[in-house]
């Protein structure tokens, strides 16, 4: 097995895109800079804030392949990725861009790529130059999402889920045009379609129609049969359907207008797809690419069938030369040799990432926490996540140096004194992180009947917010090496904390909900100093300059509708006093997920949420920046719209934030020249270990 490797001629550039220039100059490829100039679109006046990269990216699950001579082309999530693949052993990325969705379904013909997306309709890319596709036109159906596609000569039929059959002259991708169209509300929709002509077999979820191609203008109706079917395949006399919960159906379509079932069997998992090729089917589903003998299904029962775990998902395959190339979710993209049908063996494979759930700055270095999750919905990883240390001094790409395997699902990570601190729901772990290149695990604590909820780390003690099932604040001492004992407890339905000057802050939804303020000088005896209550349901807190900044997540419990964030002043801290209030006044509802506040700026992870509904427009979100120069008169700046689900934020003092996207990564921003920014003449630690003025 062998992970990705990058040809000398690609970088994940960093792009300074005031000046429109590359740093990497010719060494770049023009998609990437045309992908992240689309991310500069979203940006407010002035390129400000000024997108710096993203690491990596793509970063996600491998959902859809096909291959076309020595490249295949794969869908990391919003990304079409071609590799080399010349030698399957070490498949080479030479090539990415961007898509307005994730990948459902992708085809090539001569030298264009046509896409299907989860919502954005058929993409049409020229891959002409491997190394420098491009977009060229694109096809949105009337309604529905494109499920799938197959090209026969200059025709490209493509499969609706809501529309149905739509058959598009594709002689100029530069301008596709509809030809025929078809209504299956008789029998279905349109989840998946293959043409070996002069036949078309396309699967409508409860069935399989039999069309006759001869004449695409007009795509006539040869035969039917019922079988629950949302992939298909043909070959040696058969079409061959997969449902949505793993049910192998073999027609046999020797008389296509009288179909009937030969056999059915049940595979382990859910829908995936199929492709049939030298005499051998090769079904993706579940986490397993398994092989069958597509020429006599009746025997499948006595045979056993040639089986490859996936270790993570099997979502798409794709085969030519004896050689499959399996979309393996965040098992990436993965090269087998199937020369013997039921022995597929693993010969190489292009890795991603797993889903980014937080990172920091520290210094020079960068420390991410993630997980390899195999779909957006998914709840467990499917294996094990880690803490990676990047490099991102001088503003060049990020480059690992380090990582270490979490065993836990990390939440939240925190770095003070050499130390980082994972928190997940129901532990902390402290790493040395001296050594950047090999960093060591130096003690746990563990508290499997609880919830933990935030860190902040300060002054050898780290504090963690525990939701349940008895709510409070957990305070662990550090100072002592490679040992973390609980030394103190405040009990109380907090969410999150911050610490400052000796002083802890809290943001509770008790009852009161409000500020919270307690003396830690004696962390064993926290003393409560003072409070205030919030005009609604403060979720996340921040802390800087004497004041505190108290931000709203979720719908429930918004004044009038809209979240708000409130700024009170710490002057006197057994009376803090609510002296201003920001609340969004966009298109859109913003639920604010995580704050941080630097440079007289605000930045706010945000997630948008549909007005009405109050439900959210998945996946949308993106970074807010509120100005709070004055603090009694917070003014709102343009909205910076992300690639992923973000989350969580973090801010240097040099005037780079860091977004966690999720599946997509993270993005870095520059807001140093943005209007306001005031550069800080000296930085302090606050919560988290993190280094802002």
């Amino acid at each position: 097995m062998v992970p990705i490797r990058l040809k000398k001629s690609w970088s994940y550039s960093i792009l300074d895109l005031k000046g429109n220039t590359m740093r990497n100059g010719a060494c770049a490829l023009l998609a990437v800079a045309l992908a992240l100039c689309m991310l500069a679109t979203a940006a407010f006046a002035g390129d400000c804030p000024e997108p710096r990269g993203a690491w990596p990216w793509p970063y996600g699950q491998v959902n859809a392949v096909t291959t076309a001579g020595d490249f295949a082309y794969f869908g990391i999530d919003r990304v079409l990725v071609v590799a080399d693949v010349t030698d399957p052993a070490q498949p080479v990325v030479v090539g990415m861009v961007e898509l307005p969705l994730p990948a459902t379904d992708i085809v090539v013909s001569h030298s264009h790529a046509f896409v299907g997306t989860d919502g954005d309709g058929l993409r049409i890319i020229d891959v002409g130059d491997p190394e420098a596709p491009f977009e060229v036109s694109s096809y949105m159906p009337p309604r529905g999402r494109v499920k799938g596609l197959s090209v026969d000569g200059r025709h490209l039929w493509v499969a609706v889920d809501l529309d149905g059959l739509r058959v598009l002259d594709i002689t100029q991708p530069v301008a596709p045009v509809v030809v025929a169209s078809r209504d299956l509300v008789e029998v279905g929709a349109g989840m998946d379609i293959d043409v070996i002509p002069p036949f078309a077999y396309l699967a409508t979820g409860v069935g399989i129609l039999i069309l006759n191609t001869q004449v695409p203008d007009f795509p006539e109706r040869v035969g039917w049969i019922k079988a629950s079917s949302h992939s298909v395949a043909a070959g040696d006399g058969y079409v061959f359907g997969l449902s949505r919960f793993g049910y192998l159906s073999a027609i046999d379509v020797s008389w296509p207008a009288s179909p009937f079932q030969v056999t059915q069997i049940a595979l382990e998992g859910r829908e995936g797809r199929l492709t049939v090729s030298d005499g051998s089917l090769l079904v993706a589903c579940g986490s397993d690419l398994t092989v069958l003998p597509a020429d006599s299904p009746e025997a499948w029962w006595a045979v056993s069938p040639g089986v490859h775990g996936t270790g993570a998902g099997a979502f798409d395959v794709a085969i030519t030369d004896g050689l499959a190339f399996l979309a393996a979710g965040s098992g990436g993209l993965q090269t087998l040799d199937v020369a013997a049908p039921m022995e597929p063996t693993e010969i190489g494979r292009v890795e991603t990432a797993g889903t980014v759930l937080d990172a920091v700055v520290e210094g020079s270095l960068t420390y991410v926490v993630d997980c390899p999750y195999s779909g957006l919905y998914d709840y467990q990883p499917q294996g094990p996540c880690a803490l990676r240390i990047l490099d991102l001094i001088s503003g060049a790409a990020p480059t690992e140096v380090g990582s270490l395997s979490i065993l836990d699902v990390p939440t939240e990570i925190a770095v003070s004194d050499g130390l980082a601190f994972v928190l997940s729901e129901e532990s902390l772990r402290v790493i040395d992180v001296m050594d950047p290149v090999s960093p060591v695990e130096v003690s746990a604590e563990f508290w499997p009947w609880e919830t933990a909820s935030d860190l902040a780390v300060a002054d050898g003690y780290a504090y963690v917010t525990i939701l349940s099932p008895y709510p409070g604040l957990r305070v662990m001492d550090y100072r002592t090496p490679g040992r973390l004992k609980s030394a103190g407890w405040i009990p109380g339905g907090f969410t999150d904390v911050a610490v400052s000057g000796g002083l802890v802050f809290l943001s509770g939804i008790g009852n009161p909900m409000g500020l919270w303020i307690y003396d830690v000088s004696d962390p064993s005896s926290p003393t409560e100093i003072g409070f205030s209550e919030s005009p609604g349901y403060p979720i996340h807190i921040a802390v800087s300059d004497g004041y505190a900044f108290l931000a709203q997540g979720d719908p429930e419990g918004w004044p009038d509708g809209r979240p708000q964030m409130w700024i009170y002043d710490l002057s006197i801290p057994d009376s803090p006093v609510l002296v201003g209030t920001f609340e969004a006044t966009g298109a859109v509802l913003e639920g604010f997920m995580d704050i941080e506040v630097s440079g007289g700026h605000v930045y706010l992870a945000t997630v948008l949420y549909d007005s009405t509904l109050k439900t959210v427009l998945y996946p949308r979100s993106g970074l807010r920046t509120v100005d709070v120069s004055d603090p009694t008169s917070p003014q709102g700046l343009d909205f910076y719209e992300t690639k992923g689900d973000t989350e969580r934020v973090s801010v240097s003092p040099r005037g780079r934030v860091l977004l966690a996207d999720g599946w997509v990564g993270f993005e870095v921003l520059d807001v140093g020249d943005c209007a306001g920014f005031i550069p800080p003449p000296s930085s302090i630690r606050r919560p988290g270990g993190r280094v802002t003025p």
